[in-house]
């Protein structure tokens, strides 16, 4: 059920750190089974701070390859040149 929560609104958004109530309550019942004193939003919240970073680190090394070697001079014109064949 919590997942098709999280499809209605899009497991894009979950990447972005929206994430379902559903979800945090199971994370939350898990910590309390295994008698640990986080919570489903802590979780959650350090699930998102992690994914920004991984998402952030993506994109630098994106721009990196494209901006910082002779690789952007390979894509720079490449649309004119497909739209004039």
């Amino acid at each position: 059920m919590a997942t098709a929560h999280q499809q209605v609104i899009g497991w894009k958004a979950f990447l972005e750190g929206i994430i379902v109530k559903d979800i945090l309550q199971i994370q939350h019942e898990y910590y309390q089974t295994i008698k640990r004193r986080s919570t489903g939003v802590s979780w959650s919240t350090k699930l998102s701070k992690f994914m920004w970073e991984m998402i952030h680190n993506l994109w630098m090394e994106r721009n990196e390859q494209l901006h910082k070697t002779d690789r952007i001079h390979e894509v720079h014109g490449k649309q004119q040149l497909i739209q004039a064949i």
